[in-house]
C-alpha cells in the first residue's frame, strides 16, 4: 500500500495514516497486531482470535464484516499476537497461551481454516515471521537461560539454522 501505514493504537483500536495527507483514521474499533495480507484483508487480533476484514487500499476503508479466520493464538499481555503472514497468503501462527510458555507446535493454515503441523519439534516459540515466498520461517526459542535466540527454519524441510547465539 503505497503512502499508508496500518498500525495499532494504545487503546486497541486499528487505525490508517494517510503519509500524503497526515490523515488518521480508527478502521477498527478492537484490535491489536494487524498485518495486510495480499488477498487485501486486514488481519488481526482480538482476544486469542484472528479476524480478517476486506480492506481497500485506495480509499483506506474496511469494506466488510470481521470473520474469524483461526482461535487459540498466542497473544502476550501486551496485546502483541504471535502469528505471521507470507505475501502470497499463507499464514502461521503459534497456539496457545502466553503465560504457558511451555512447548508449542507451528502450524500453516489455509484459505479454508485447515491446520496442518509444520515438521518442527514442539518448543516454546515466539513471534513467527514468514519470508515473502512462505519458505522460510524465523522464530524466536527461548533457551533454559531465558534468552530468545532466533531461528530460521525450511518450513519444507524443517532444517533450522541457528541464527543468533546469546542475548534476545
Amino acid at each position: 500500500v503505497v503512502n499508508t501505514i496500518v498500525l495499532s493504537t494504545t487503546d486497541d483500536q486499528i487505525a490508517v495514516l494517510d503519509l500524503g495527507t497526515g490523515e488518521f483514521r480508527v478502521i477498527i474499533e478492537t484490535g491489536t497486531s494487524p498485518r495486510y495480507a495480499s488477498s487485501g484483508h486486514i488481519v488481526y487480533a482480538v482476544a486469542n482470535t484472528l479476524r480478517a476484514v476486506a480492506f481497500d487500499p485506495e480509499r483506506l476503508e474496511v469494506t466488510s464484516d470481521p470473520v474469524p479466520v483461526v482461535e487459540d493464538v498466542m497473544v502476550k499481555i501486551n496485546g502483541t499476537a504471535s502469528f505471521g503472514l507470507s505475501k502470497t497468503g499463507s499464514l502461521v501462527y503459534i497456539n496457545g497461551s502466553a503465560a504457558a510458555g511451555g512447548p508449542r507446535t507451528a502450524v500453516w493454515v489455509d484459505r479454508d481454516g485447515r491446520e496442518e503441523a509444520l515438521p518442527l519439534p514442539p518448543r516454546p516459540y515466539q513471534n513467527p515471521r514468514l519470508s515473502p515466498d512462505g519458505t522460510q520461517l524465523a522464530i524466536g526459542v527461548p533457551g533454559d537461560d531465558n534468552l530468545v535466540s532466533l531461528w530460521v527454519y525450511d518450513v519444507a524441510s524443517a532444517a533450522g539454522l541457528r541464527l543468533t547465539q546469546e542475548g534476545t
